[in-house]
């Protein structure tokens, strides 16, 4: 809930409940363009990012590489439409500041 918090005025409903990412499969996944997401893998926090061009586009990119393959949840922040992509950005080192993920190299703003 505070990382829900942390993206201001910009975030729209929230999703109650984390996505389960078995093996690669991207099923079900919220349709916002503006997001902002969190991985976890065994219950630890490993990375926070965000998307202006959906979640499921931008997680298969993640999963083109090793080390992302075995994330194995995934939190979704939908933001509005129509906010800028620095307003995404801004969102994105909000939520990272406050979940503190542990593959991040760096967060938007540090």
């Amino acid at each position: 809930m505070r990382a829900w918090l942390a993206t201001a005025k910009h975030a729209a409903a929230p999703h109650a409940q984390p996505f389960g990412l078995g093996r690669g499969v991207l099923l079900g996944l919220p349709g916002e363009l503006n997001a902002v997401y969190a991985a976890c893998s065994n219950k630890e926090m490993r990375y926070v990012g965000s998307t202006t061009r959906g979640v499921a586009t931008r997680l298969a990119e993640h999963f083109r590489s090793p080390e992302r393959a075995d994330w194995d949840e995934l939190w979704v922040i939908g933001l509005r439409d129509g906010i800028s992509p620095y307003e995404v950005r801004l969102a994105e080192e909000r939520v990272g500041r406050v979940l503190k993920p542990s593959e991040n190299l760096r967060l938007p703003g540090r």
